[in-house]
């Protein structure tokens, strides 16, 4: 019935465009892999017969996409007294840093006084919080582009075991952290890293997480066997903070030629 809901669709843009205080919204996937070439043609078409007048509205914002993780895998975050010393704390360490850190990492104008943009950090750690920004927008920054990527299914997939396996581990080792950086994903854990090498589309990293990052042998455990305090685990959660960011980001070309 896609011709019939196609002239569907048609009218009601029609029709709509004609009326006042009226609003429709039309839900398409943004994941690509579930969908066959007839279903992405039908899409393309679908979203042009309805493009004339449509405006598009794409969930990008930090906020918008943190309330929709808060909703989804959490009851209550604790706190709103803690919630903000925690993003107070942790935005003042990164102004003072700034120079430092990654220009996503601290997002503030260089015209602002300072006491708007430690305020501005502030709430944005508030927005995210119980994860640090970083953890969140690396998928929307830089995992987007994978074509295997689930933006909403695959996220939520993933956070969710990250949450469960972080509530576990706070108790067996007496580590109870602020908030859920990247540093902190339980790539040990083999359901975990499944889903995460199922979202890459890579399985064959198993063999690098488990002789670089995670395994009981791995190099980052051999160099942590030393590190204490709060440097402990600082080899292993570097390197998968380094996996997560250098995850996407871009797309391959092909017919790219190197010199030489």
């Amino acid at each position: 019935m896609a011709g019939d809901f196609r002239a569907f669709m048609g009218n009601l843009v029609r029709t709509m465009t004609g009326t006042t205080r009226c609003a429709a919204m039309l839900s398409l996937p943004q994941s690509k892999p579930e969908m066959d070439d007839w279903e992405l043609r039908w899409q393309d078409i679908i979203t042009k017969e309805i493009g004339r007048v449509a405006k598009q509205l794409i969930v990008n914002d930090e906020a918008e996409i943190s309330e929709v993780v808060r909703r989804r895998l959490f009851e209550n975050i604790g706190s709103d007294r803690i919630r903000k010393n925690v993003s107070k704390a942790y935005a003042d360490w990164c102004f003072e840093h700034r120079a430092q850190l990654p220009s996503e990492w601290t997002a503030v104008d260089a015209a602002t006084t300072e006491s708007k943009a430690r305020d501005y950090l502030a709430k944005r750690f508030e927005a995210c919080y119980p994860f640090h920004p970083a953890t969140l927008s690396v998928f929307q920054r830089k995992w987007q582009a994978l074509p295997q990527y689930q933006q909403t299914r695959g996220t939520l997939a993933m956070l969710a075991q990250w949450i469960s396996w972080a509530y576990k581990t706070a108790f067996q080792e007496a580590r109870r952290e602020p908030l859920l950086t990247l540093g902190s994903a339980p790539l040990e854990s083999p359901d975990f890293r499944s889903v995460v090498l199922g979202q890459l589309g890579e399985s064959r990293l198993v063999a690098a997480i488990e002789a670089d990052i995670s395994g009981t042998q791995s190099h980052a455990r051999a160099l942590d066997a030393d590190t204490k305090a709060a440097l402990r685990g600082i080899h292993r959660r570097v390197g998968v903070s380094i996996l997560f960011e250098s995850s996407g980001g871009q797309m391959v070309n092909p017919y790219r030629i190197h010199p030489g």
